[in-house]
């Protein structure tokens, strides 16, 4: 675990989707085809106690769940829109995980899934949160997954 998790807790990986995917439906982990959303998702795959994918159209996804490909994005939703996605996912949240104040999660997603109430929302439980990627642009996210930082954040 990395430095400020506290050991009892659970890590919870959250990834976010991408608009890239196959035109069909498929299980959730494999509908989303770009080398940014593979990287978030080996990030946290075979790491994290429990992982899950953010979609936009979806919310909140188990990664064997079959679904269709989003119709819609967060980028192009209105802040309300995001604010209502993002307490729907809480509500999902809480109804597989129960206390979500014994967790720690991991967001690797862009500030649209995040910054409309999620983490706020995730914080006020009592839970830690870590977004590794935040603010770095689409390509240095990339690059921050295809170079092995993100093994070393955990590492570290």
């Amino acid at each position: 675990r990395e430095p400020g998790q506290a050991s009892d807790r659970a890590l919870i990986g959250l990834v976010g989707g991408v608009r890239t995917k196959v035109d069909h439906a498929s299980p959730a982990r494999d509908l989303y085809t770009s080398a940014l959303f593979r990287g978030r998702r080996t990030s946290v795959e075979g790491r994290a106690d429990r992982w899950f994918i953010l979609s936009g159209q979806h919310g909140l996804v188990e990664p064997d769940q079959w679904i269709t490909p989003d119709l819609s994005c967060l980028e192009d939703a209105s802040r309300q829109r995001r604010r209502e996605w993002a307490s729907g996912v809480l509500t999902s949240l809480r109804a597989k995980l129960g206390d979500l104040g014994r967790y720690t999660f991991e967001i690797h997603a862009g500030a649209d899934y995040f910054a409309y109430g999620l983490r706020a929302g995730l914080l006020s439980t009592g839970a830690h949160v870590e977004v590794p990627t935040e603010g770095l642009s689409q390509g240095r996210q990339l690059r921050y997954y295809t170079d092995g930082a993100a093994n070393r954040h955990v590492a570290n």
